[in-house]
């Protein structure tokens, strides 16, 4: 095993590619729900960021039919996704470090009192790792239920190996104050 920062810029490398293929399929999802043709979407939708790709997905989502376990799976999928997000950004906004026992992600919430320069939540060093793993889930989860591709099969099979509900394993942290 290499040293805990080795370890954790090797699980955000992780983390950050995960969320690529995931942003990709939400945008995918997006377009299938919405029964609009590539090129009528890309005039009327565009390229949104991935908040917006979730909040609209979240709608569209309700009004779809999706057959079995699909509605809950998806939503709990989009949940965990949101959790995600937060850990996403605030690794790629404002960076962390890793020790031993510990991985600290810093954040800068509008708010911060003055005595205090930097807020960090403390994560289990497995965390990231954790949380591309979900992502992963999320993509399998997406692409089995939305949508037409690939074959009805193949999807069939995707869903059979999904994990069963509620099983995710990036957990968010409580938020900790330290001062660096």
């Amino acid at each position: 095993m290499g040293s805990p920062d080795n370890e954790f810029h090797s699980s955000v490398g992780a983390l950050i590619g995960a969320f690529a293929d995931v942003e990709d399929r939400l945008r995918l999802c997006l377009r299938e729900l919405s029964g609009l043709p590539q090129n009528k979407f890309e005039i009327l939708v565009g390229f949104p960021r991935t908040g917006e790709s979730l909040s609209k997905l979240k709608k569209l989502l309700a009004l779809a039919h999706l057959e079995g376990d699909g509605h809950a799976r998806v939503q709990e999928a989009l949940n965990q996704l949101e959790n995600i997000v937060k850990l996403r950004d605030r690794l790629v906004h404002y960076g962390g470090f890793a020790e031993e026992e510990v991985v600290a992600v810093y954040l800068k919430p509008n708010g911060v009192p003055q005595n205090v320069r930097w807020f960090a939540e403390e994560y289990p060093p497995s965390s990231i790792r954790d949380a591309a793993s979900d992502l992963g889930t999320i993509y399998t989860t997406l692409t089995a239920y939305i949508g037409s591709r690939p074959p009805e099969e193949i999807r069939n099979e995707m869903k059979r190996e999904l994990p069963k509900l509620g099983t995710w394993q990036y957990k968010p942290p409580e938020q900790q104050t330290v001062r660096r």
